[in-house]
C-alpha cells in the first residue's frame, strides 16, 4: 500500500511541475522614449534608451509612425550589449529595422530582435527620410519566465 501511494505522490508532483513548466510567461509592453517628431537626417541619439532582453530569446521592437503627406521612412539602429555598459556599435553588427508609410498614413512594424546570449539593446541611431511625427515605440519585457 505505501508503494501505490508513493507512486501516486511521485506522478502528482510531476504532473504539477510539468503544468507550471507550460505556463505562459507575464510580460508587460515597455514604452521607449523617443521625439514624437523626427525631422529628416540622422539622429544619433544623446541619452539612447536602453532595452532589457536578458529573460528572453527574441525581444520584439514595435515602431508606429505617421507622415505628412509626402509619407515617410525611419530606419533604427540596434547596438547589442551582454554587460549593459559597452556596447557593440560596429557598422556591420548592428541591427536595423525599417518602418515606412505612405502619405498622411500611419503604419506599424514589430520585428524581432534576436535576443540569444544578449542582455541588452541600445537604439544608438535612427535614420529618418521625410518628416515623421507621432511616433510611439514599444518592446515586450518579461517579468517572470516559467
Amino acid at each position: 500500500m505505501k508503494k501505490i501511494l508513493t507512486i501516486i505522490g511521485v506522478a502528482a508532483l510531476l504532473a504539477t511541475v510539468t503544468a507550471s513548466a507550460q505556463s505562459s510567461p507575464t510580460y508587460a509592453a515597455q514604452s521607449i522614449s523617443l521625439p514624437a517628431t523626427l525631422a529628416t537626417g540622422t539622429s544619433n541619439l544623446a541619452s539612447a534608451p536602453i532595452l532589457f532582453v536578458g529573460k528572453q530569446g527574441n525581444a520584439a521592437f514595435e515602431s508606429t509612425i505617421s507622415s505628412g503627406s509626402s509619407g515617410a521612412t525611419n530606419v533604427y539602429y540596434f547596438a547589442p550589449s551582454v554587460s549593459g555598459v559597452n556596447f557593440d556599435t560596429n557598422a556591420v553588427d548592428l541591427l536595423a529595422v525599417t518602418n515606412s508609410t505612405a502619405s498622411a498614413t500611419a503604419n506599424t512594424v514589430v520585428k524581432n530582435l534576436s535576443a540569444t546570449g544578449i542582455g541588452y539593446y541600445k537604439l544608438v541611431t535612427i535614420v529618418t527620410t521625410g518628416a515623421v511625427t507621432n511616433n510611439s515605440h514599444y518592446y515586450p519585457a518579461k517579468i517572470s519566465a516559467p
